[in-house]
């Protein structure tokens, strides 16, 4: 198969139109979906979802550029990107977000430092507990 490039570099794994796939769908380079797909995508490199795509999934990856269809969750921990074409409906966690006109959007959107957001949590525990220690040692 013939490699192809995009902006965020080589497309090593494709799942051509007239294709479709259920199930989890893991990859270390960067992927390109054009046919169907249901279940679950996690990957540590970018996922393109091409035009004619139909995706039902929930997706984990740094960088997702949509331009097809997409339902189920979508946790981009560095950009998520809907073309014109894109018809997203799904919830959405990004410290990025950019649609373009003519992108359809329905769902809800998180925005902020994803890493940040988890460590937040962990902070104000310890916080909590410290504050704890030091009311019980005074009494």
């Amino acid at each position: 198969m013939k490699e192809r490039k995009t902006e965020v570099g080589e497309i090593k794994g494709f799942l051509g139109e007239g294709t479709e796939f259920e199930g989890t769908l893991k990859f270390k380079d960067v992927m390109r979906i054009d046919g169907k797909f249901k279940g679950k995508i996690i990957s540590p490199n970018t996922l393109v979802i091409g035009e004619p795509a139909e995706v039902d999934a929930e997706i984990e990856v740094p960088n997702v550029f949509i331009s097809g269809k997409v339902k189920g969750t979508i946790k981009a921990d560095a950009r998520l990107e809907m073309h014109s074409t894109a018809r997203v409906s799904c919830d959405v966690v990004t410290p990025a977000l950019v649609i373009e006109e003519g992108g359809l959007f329905q769902g809800n959107c998180q925005m902020g430092d994803i890493k940040e957001k988890r460590e937040v949590p962990q902070k104000k525990l310890e916080a909590l507990s410290r504050w704890r220690k030091g009311t019980e040692e005074s009494h």
